[in-house]
């Protein structure tokens, strides 16, 4: 058999690639219309898409979640902020108005927008940001990306304790990245005038931790101003020196900016008042550091490491770093809660300094790679899958919106909520905080619990009684009688105690307590005023 090799006599000729038609010579990964990415840009776009996916594979869970919603729902409907508590049995006849009002009605249309996937995506995804302004924050500081994505990761890990909980706090841990970039950006730029005012006129209507935002901007005008001082010998010169005057400007126009809430000037009392309510004292984050905790640990290692770059580092320390871990390390001992901002100031701070020390034992990093489309096409390929995979996202893809069950925590009180729901209950009812607010959540217009999650909301004298109830005191009858609650709704693994006594004392011929539903975790109670004519129920509900 012969072939006729004309035709492969005709491609194995070489020919200028300049005559080649431009269709095939042209790569439209390399064209300016198509972004190019290195190698830290696609590790940054992976860790920001590793975190949402990590975040948002965990249920909703029930602490403070539920008030807030509870808030934003009543600010919604009535259009208003309210004056006082609308959902305590024994509210107090103080004006009060919530400071974290924005946040909560937020919350609300997140989730009337998107039901529970959109509240556990918007968790997700308000945390990712977070990280991602604390990157932006230290590369302002001259960092490598590589490195400021380091310090966005310790800036999540060192949070963990607090961020796993949707809160309006969330919001002030997008706040502070800004506030510490502008920082950083001060000593040369004059743009953060601009936004700075503009992020604390938002962050004081999100929540009360604005107040750190305020901090951490007076700490670094401080420390910049010592530095100037150090510099000119003159206090003239340091008042007139551009970088100065910056700072306090920033300070001052921030300061400004708070002013515009619903309180007014007001809002400072109001926040420190929060701070020192007895209430948040027995309140586990508002405790001082306990040295047997995640929190401890976390704190006491990134302090240690702290230690260990001070004295490797061949970077002369700014007191503003130093001010900045003085102050937010001594907050954080004294309450379990300010180890989110100490997780702010921290990476923010120290990662330059150990940047130095890097360098001066094993030197500069060689040149970066040179970015290229196919890193791009990574990045946007990673992130489609990150949206598909994830459960929020992929099911608001879909259009499949999860149950209340497999988007919350198995500590959220469905069952017992689904039943007092059923019956129509009204009236006023004790249970353990977080519970409160579900149940008051899912049966807004006829439960007005003892007590809930704004505890500082609370007389001293319905806290006390909310936690003899909850430890099961031997006069739980009585209190239950001053305070004319109708029902119990008791979580048995939390009040082992008040449950064995009120199913006892429900078993007596004249008792006043009749048992209407029960489930392994889960106890609810009526119970009937003391002079009440006695109709003991006919069918008992129970879980199967």
């Amino acid at each position: 058999m012969t072939y006729d090799t004309t035709l492969l006599e005709t491609l194995e000729t070489k020919v200028d690639h300049s005559e080649l038609p431009a269709c095939l010579t042209r790569n439209r990964l390399k064209s300016e219309y198509f972004p190019q990415f290195t190698r830290s840009q696609l590790a940054l776009v992976i860790t920001l898409g590793v975190l949402f996916f990590w975040i948002s594979i965990h249920p909703l869970h029930p602490t403070d979640l539920w008030g807030h919603l509870n808030f934003g729902r009543w600010i919604v409907q009535h259009q208003s902020l309210p004056a006082l508590d609308p959902f305590s049995a024994e509210p107090l006849q103080e004006r009060w108005v919530p400071s974290a009002w924005l946040a909560q009605v937020i919350g609300y249309e997140t989730f009337e927008l998107g039901s529970y996937d959109g509240l556990v995506g918007g968790h997700a995804l308000l945390t990712t940001l977070a990280v991602g302004l604390m990157i932006g924050a230290i590369r302002a500081r001259g960092a490598p990306l590589c490195w400021a994505i380091s310090g966005g990761v310790a800036y999540y890990l060192l949070s963990l304790p607090i961020v796993g909980v949707i809160r309006p706090q969330l919001f002030g841990m997008v706040g502070a990245p800004l506030v510490l970039w502008g920082c950083a950006l001060l000593p040369e730029k004059r743009h953060p005038l601009v936004w700075l005012p503009l992020v604390f006129l938002f962050w004081t209507n999100l929540h009360g931790s604005f107040v750190m935002g305020l901090a951490m901007l007076g700490l670094a005008a401080i420390g910049a101003t010592w530095q100037v001082l150090g510099e000119t010998r003159s206090l003239k010169l340091t008042a007139v020196d551009p970088r100065v005057m910056r700072f306090w400007m920033a300070v001052g126009l921030s300061i400004a900016a708070v002013n515009f809430n619903p309180l007014g000037t007001s809002v400072f009392a109001s926040v420190l008042s929060f701070g020192g309510h007895a209430a948040l004292a027995s309140i586990s984050e508002w405790r001082s550091l306990p040295l047997a905790s995640l929190s401890s640990a976390l704190f006491f290692s990134s302090l240690i490491l702290a230690g260990v770059v001070f004295k490797l580092t061949t970077r002369r320390w700014e007191l503003t770093d130093l001010l900045l871990l003085a102050v937010f390390g001594l907050a954080t001992l004294s309450a379990m809660r300010m180890l989110t901002w100490w997780a702010a100031v921290w990476p923010w701070v120290v990662v330059p300094y150990a940047l130095a020390a890097w360098e001066a034992r094993v030197g500069r990093s060689a040149p970066p790679a040179p970015a290229t489309g196919m890193r791009t096409v990574l990045a946007l390929g990673f992130v489609f899958m990150t949206l598909l995979l994830a459960p929020p996202t992929n099911r608001l893809i879909l259009g499949q919106p999860r149950g209340v069950a497999a988007a919350t925590s198995p500590q959220t009180p469905i069952y017992i909520a689904d039943e007092i729901s059923r019956r129509h209950l009204q009236g006023t009812f004790f249970a353990p905080l977080e519970w409160a607010d579900y149940l008051v959540w899912s049966q807004p217009d006829g439960l007005r619990p003892l007590a809930y999650s704004h505890v500082h909301q609370a007389s001293p004298e319905v806290w006390q009684a909310q936690q003899a109830l909850e430890a099961g005191a031997d006069n739980w009858l009585k209190i239950v009688d001053e305070h004319s609650l109708r029902y119990l709704v008791i979580n048995k693994q939390r009040n082992q105690s008040l449950a064995h006594q009120v199913m006892q004392y429900s078993r007596r011929p004249q008792s006043r307590a009749h048992v209407l539903y029960q489930d392994r975790r889960s106890l609810l109670v009526r119970v009937f005023p003391e002079k009440s004519v006695l109709v003991r129920p006919t069918k008992i509900t129970a879980a199967r």
